[in-house]
């Protein structure tokens, strides 16, 4: 694993060993306190929170428009099903604030649920639950309504 140890001052004492001096603002990347004494950084860990914040935003805006592929998706299959246009578009006001309730309540407990598992096996099946359910709504958009 590649570690970087820092002195109180920000300024890194060693780099695998090797004598290294960085001032304190070239380690932007997750320090974390270790026993009392010098700061390391743990680079897997690193990699690891930056992939699942990239992750929790691509379900977040996955999610978020996934509120338009279900108005689109209803709409289509109103149509499909010989529907009038004045019906449709009369319940989509109120579709379209359920699905917005519904997302912000999946964003909202998936958020705290990455911060009670975060970096656990658990976090990583649910961000494939969360990404797999907008995949396949996707999916569905993209076959129904088309592009």
């Amino acid at each position: 694993m590649y570690r970087l140890l820092c002195d109180h001052q920000g300024r890194v004492r060693r780099v695998n060993g090797a004598a290294s001096w960085l001032p304190g603002p070239a380690l932007f990347i997750y320090v974390r306190f270790w026993q009392g004494g010098p700061y390391v950084v743990d680079t897997a860990r690193t990699l690891a929170t930056v992939a699942a914040l990239a992750l929790w935003v691509v379900s977040v805006a996955g999610a978020v428009a996934s509120i338009y592929w279900l108005r689109q998706i209803v709409l289509s299959a109103t149509f499909l099903l010989g529907g009038s246009v004045l019906t449709a578009e009369a319940m989509m006001p109120m579709l379209v604030a359920g699905f917005g309730l519904v997302v912000t309540v999946v964003i909202i407990g998936t958020t705290e649920y990455h911060r009670r598992h975060f970096l656990k096996p658990q976090s990583w099946r649910l961000f494939a639950w969360t990404i797999g359910v907008v995949a396949a709504i996707w999916i569905v958009y993209t076959v129904l309504v088309g592009f």
